[in-house]
């Protein structure tokens, strides 16, 4: 008995299940060309801008409805197709208590959002992406939203860490 009652109940979950809503070209994003990023980004309600580094290499400018500041910069460039993935970033200016050590503790409790120290002494926060294939605008808005959550742990993360004065 308790097998037919499992199995009738599979039944009705299954015939009362309602499809997933399709997703549209409309509603996809082309991550592989700069502007196409840009113009997803400020449709989700960031400022943005194109700018280059020295070397000329593009990347994107934001700044989230909150004023944090972050850029996106892209990798793999060359090709026809456009680039290959691209990489959110943000900055902290050097404090006297970043070290390795800091870093690393941050690292190895988090698996999407890494940090590390460049030759001035600055921590860069950064969370690589793919950009091959598209994503639905919706998926790219998260994707957003989830560095900028992230982004609001690791400055908790500094300021416990941080030496109080």
């Amino acid at each position: 008995m308790p097998r037919w009652t499992a199995t009738a109940g599979l039944a009705a979950l299954l015939t009362t299940a309602q499809p997933a809503a399709a997703t549209t070209d409309a509603d996809m994003v082309d991550l592989r060309h700069v502007e196409t990023v840009l113009e997803a980004v400020q449709a989700a309600g960031y400022k943005a801008e194109i700018k280059a580094n020295p070397k000329g290499e593009r990347y994107i400018s934001v700044a989230s409805k909150e004023d944090v500041e972050f850029t996106i910069s892209f990798y793999g460039c060359d090709a026809p197709e456009g680039c290959s993935s691209f990489s959110i970033s943000a900055w902290w200016k050097k404090e006297g208590f970043f070290s390795n050590d800091l870093v690393n503790e941050w690292n190895d409790g988090h698996r999407f959002l890494k940090a590390s120290i460049d030759a001035d002494g600055d921590i860069e926060e950064y969370m690589d992406l793919s950009s091959i294939g598209g994503v639905s605008r919706e998926f790219f808005e998260d994707e957003l939203g989830w560095f900028l959550d992230m982004d609001a742990d690791f400055s908790d993360f500094l300021d416990k860490k941080r030496p109080k004065s």
